[in-house]
């Protein structure tokens, strides 16, 4: 008798990351522009070379590269697992600092 194991996956929810807006995107902000998340990355640039993540948000032809921050660093690696891209972005509160992923998972075939 042949058993059909499952395909492993890897699931993720509730995964955050905070940052802080720049003044100069606050302030359009406040004139009531709406700004939109365009691209985000994980990056091995930090000054002590741990791996982190940035994500740029645009607002007309003005770009802002914001860093993301976590409590926890194995998130950057699981940004880098998963080959995160924007579609991979659920919510983005500029107002509160917060960009949230989609909830997800990935088959590992």
């Amino acid at each position: 008798m042949t058993t059909k194991l499952k395909t492993p996956a890897v699931a993720w929810e509730g995964i955050s990351f905070s940052f802080e807006t720049p003044d100069e995107l606050s302030d359009l902000m406040f004139e009531g522009y709406v700004p939109e998340p365009i691209s985000i990355e994980t990056h091995n640039d930090t000054e002590d070379g741990a791996l982190g993540a940035r994500f740029v948000a645009a607002v007309e032809d003005s770009r802002f590269t914001i860093e993301l921050f976590a409590d926890i660093p194995d998130f950057y690696d699981l940004l880098k697992f998963i080959r995160v891209n924007v579609e991979d972005l659920g919510k983005v509160n500029f107002e509160d600092g917060i960009l949230t992923l989609k909830d997800n998972k990935m088959e590992l075939c």
